[in-house]
């Protein structure tokens, strides 16, 4: 029996960390030449597309990177390679990768995705005449893979492309996609759950209009002092006499870290003057030294490769 060569193997969903994802049967669309497409990232490369910003530098992953650093979540990826937004350069770059137009062959598609649950970070796909948006969907607020079905019944022997969107930099501010393949008929898909959304009204707001909206006492108002890109991961924080703020930023936790290159957990001291937020000095720290007292001052932590979170206080007359 000649084996189809634009077939994928299914892959069982095991316990270890490197889960991936059960195949659909079904084909990978091929390009003009008649070879079949990278839409599953399967060369490792990001051949057969076109990446603009900074969303996409690194990619396509490979193996499960999402476990090594968070329990709760799995890439359930497939194959080998997929793309993880966050996993190279975490939620702030921003940036769109897009495939080349391709036929529509077959009535049905399906294709991995996951990460955040705004429009801004999304799947697309489009037709390539007049533009026309056929079908976009946003992750459930979590890492794993989930294997969504698209109806083309309308569309077939027209030419459409796949362009995943990154235009969110706050809250799951990134996207995850693998896999994109046509069926001959409806794809056996169960329905994704619904995730793990905060059900808070203004979740994903940048942090100056977070701070307009927020409802507080009569006689109170807010005010901005420090927001998303100038702190980042922040795990405990602490204010001083001065009314100075301390923020530690977690970026190695819970991944070990052996090359000093990659230590990136530091301290933020952000010191208000003259109504205007001003960050006035930012230690990096890393490895398992204490760092420096000044005179009448104590700062300490448990920040170390791994560590728990750290206690972060300031005396009175403390720098």
């Amino acid at each position: 029996m000649k084996r189809n060569p634009f077939a994928r193997p299914s892959f069982r969903v095991g316990r270890a960390r490197g889960i991936r994802a059960r195949a659909e049967p079904g084909v990978l669309p091929v390009g003009a030449d008649g070879k079949a497409l990278n839409l599953d990232f399967e060369t490792g490369t990001l051949k057969d597309w076109t990446a603009e910003g900074d969303a996409f530098k690194g990619q396509p992953i490979k193996g499960d990177t999402v476990y090594p650093r968070r329990k709760d979540n799995k890439s359930q990826h497939q194959g080998e390679y997929w793309i993880g937004g966050f996993e190279k350069l975490g939620d702030k770059p921003q940036g769109t990768l897009t495939s080349v137009p391709f036929k529509i062959t077959h009535p049905w598609a399906s294709f991995l995705v996951g990460g955040g649950p705004h429009m801004e970070t999304c799947v697309e796909l489009w037709l390539k005449k007049g533009d026309k948006l056929i079908a976009r969907v946003s992750g459930i607020e979590e890492e794993n893979l989930r294997r969504v079905a698209v109806d083309l019944r309308g569309y077939k022997d027209q030419e459409m492309f796949i362009r995943i969107v990154d235009k969110h930099s706050a809250h799951w501010g990134h996207i995850n996609f693998d896999d994109f393949r046509f069926h001959d008929k409806k794809p056996n898909v169960p329905p994704r759950p619904g995730g793990v959304r905060d059900e808070i009204k203004y979740a994903g707001l940048p942090p100056e209009k977070a701070a307009k909206v927020m409802t507080v006492p009569e006689g109170f108002d807010v005010t901005l002092f420090a927001g998303e890109p100038d702190v980042m991961q922040p795990i405990a924080l602490a204010l001083d006499d001065r009314g100075r703020i301390w923020v530690a930023e977690a970026y190695s936790y819970p991944v070990r870290r052996k090359d000093p290159k990659e230590f990136k957990d530091r301290i933020l001291i952000f010191e208000g003057h003259h109504g205007h937020r001003q960050v006035r000095q930012a230690h990096r720290l890393h490895g398992r030294p204490e760092p420096r007292q000044r005179p009448g001052g104590r700062l300490r932590r448990r920040l170390d490769r791994g560590g728990p979170a750290p206690d972060v206080r300031a005396d009175e007359g403390g720098t």
